[in-house]
């Protein structure tokens, strides 16, 4: 019996091979993100930040908020954890 290899791929060639294919016109926006299995939504946005900022635009980014409005002010962090800390 033959064992297969599995196809190994890393994001970031798989992102400039999306973009290359993009901008050569033989396919739809919309083919690729099938073929490549991820939304037109992110489709686009590789675009956009490849045109924007060239192969730099197209490395993960960081998810996290720019801001918490909601996040615990620091003073009152500090009471709850004055009273929950034994003295």
């Amino acid at each position: 019996m033959a064992i297969m290899p599995w196809k190994k791929t890393e994001p970031m060639l798989e992102k400039e091979r999306f973009v290359t294919l993009a901008s050569t016109g033989r396919f739809t926006v919309s083919e690729l993100c099938k073929d490549f299995g991820i939304s037109r939504k992110t489709g686009h946005q590789y675009i956009k930040r490849y045109d924007a900022e060239g192969r730099s635009g197209l490395e993960e980014r960081s998810r996290r908020p720019k801001s918490s409005p909601g996040a615990t002010k620091e003073v009152i962090e500090k009471l709850i954890l004055n009273v929950k800390s034994p003295l």
